[in-house]
């Protein structure tokens, strides 16, 4: 039995190298990008996104490629003009079906009744029109079934993964006992075992650098990667330490428990409302109404704004300069492509020692890691920075040097160079 499977494997990769043989490398390769969290609005020709972050990385993908298929969630409406708009010839649109909360899980899981058949038969579709598939959300159930459609095709697939959604799950319903709760902490874990299966059938297995890089390293083609929102032209020379008052702190990111925005409200609170500071945080989400009450109650709501949400863009990166210190208190978190941002900007950082962040944030180096969810000693953490420009500087200049080698540009090229090696054999085979 164990050599009956080993050599239906051998059939199915050679199958893939005898297809790709006469490619003239990957350059001359047509990619369906596949993001079931990635929505898309069709009005007339163009297509647009309010994902810019995941637009930057398409545009970058499609330099390397004869031809790349975004798909994703679509509809048919007037798009904003804040929102990315892909303008390359060589980027066209296969749409799926949209269903409710764009690319929201559950929202495709409550309508899985109406949209699964269709879904399915346009990715059918999108698979046999393409020589390779890139698929991203890696828990997400559209592309676990993706991923199924694409091994009965012998259809070769990269298949990423950015977070632990279990865990994630649990941080964000672990304050509840309601059935609906548990529910979702049920459906959470078994799209964790989906996305494992549907990893160990691809070609090509890329996930954030951490806890998942360990966790999958068991499949050979498992690769450790950063994902990167910032290109070569929005990093800063030099870092601007401003020693004027007030001191300006922002956080940048979805309002959700597992965020711990909490804990950075507490800890400003804790601080002597002698030194003068601003917290400043840009977002939204689930918990926004209750982190406002929690600023009230805390009698700090006077030097906290919530800006709420601010569309990604060239326009946001340029906001990061303004302010002293980045705080990303997270309780869970895949990687933290704020991060990089931040650093881009030239404003030190402080984050928690938890996920991935670890492998972007070097303590003491590139910035300092605490705790989560200790408050004081994040409070701690403030004051050191805040007191001292000098480690401001260090910190921030260092992050400069490090996120120049992780553009996303470089990032995506090394994404594409392990997809080549992996999938069209010229390593491996």
């Amino acid at each position: 039995m164990y050599w009956g499977r080993y050599k239906v494997v051998l059939v199915t990769r050679n199958w893939r190298c005898n297809r790709f043989g006469d490619l003239n490398g990957i350059e001359s390769a047509e990619m369906l990008f596949l993001d079931p969290s990635l929505e898309i609005i069709k009005s007339g020709t163009e297509f647009k996104t309010p994902y810019g972050s995941v637009g930057r990385e398409i545009v970058a993908a499609s330099s390397h490629l004869e031809n790349i298929y975004v798909c994703g969630p679509t509809r048919t409406g007037e798009s904003q003009n804040d929102m990315f708009r892909f303008d390359r010839k060589s980027i066209n649109l296969i749409h799926l079906p949209h269903w409710i909360d764009g690319g929201n899980k559950r929202g495709f899981l409550k309508n899985l009744h109406s949209i699964g058949l269709p879904v399915t038969k346009q990715l059918s579709t999108a698979l046999d029109r393409v020589d390779i598939a890139w698929i991203r959300t890696g828990n997400h159930p559209v592309s676990i079934i993706a991923q199924g459609i694409a091994t009965m095709k012998n259809t070769p697939t990269a298949y990423s993964i950015g977070a632990d959604i279990a865990e994630t799950t649990e941080y964000r319903t672990n304050q509840s006992t309601s059935i609906t709760s548990y529910l979702k902490q049920f459906t959470a874990h078994g799209l964790k075992k989906g996305a494992r299966i549907a990893a160990s059938q691809s070609d090509c297995v890329l996930v954030h650098k951490g806890p998942l890089e360990d966790e999958y390293s068991d499949l050979d083609n498992s690769h450790g990667m950063f994902i990167s929102t910032v290109s070569e032209s929005d990093i800063v020379e030099t870092p601007t330490i401003s020693q004027e008052d007030p001191f300006k702190i922002l956080y940048v990111g979805r309002l959700s428990r597992e965020k711990g925005i909490d804990v950075l409200i507490d800890a400003v609170s804790k601080i002597n409302t002698d030194l003068k500071i601003e917290l400043s945080i840009i977002g939204d989400g689930p918990e926004r109404s209750s982190l406002h009450q929690r600023s009230k109650d805390q009698s700090i709501e006077d030097i906290v704004t919530f800006h709420g949400y601010v569309p990604f863009d060239s326009e946001l990166l340029r906001k990061y300069r303004s302010y002293d210190l980045f705080i990303l208190p997270s309780r869970s978190e895949g990687q933290g492509r704020v991060l990089l941002e931040a650093m881009a900007a030239g404003v030190p950082i402080i984050a928690s020692d938890v996920g991935g962040i670890p492998a972007v944030i070097r303590h003491n180096e590139t910035g300092l890691l605490v705790p989560p969810d200790d408050s004081e000693a994040l409070k701690i953490a403030i004051l050191s920075l805040l007191d001292d420009p000098s480690l401001r500087f260090r910190f921030a200049t260092n992050a400069l040097s490090w996120i120049e080698e992780h553009t996303i540009e470089s990032e995506v090229k090394h994404v594409i160079d392990l997809i080549e090696s992996d999938i069209l054999c010229t390593n491996n085979y």
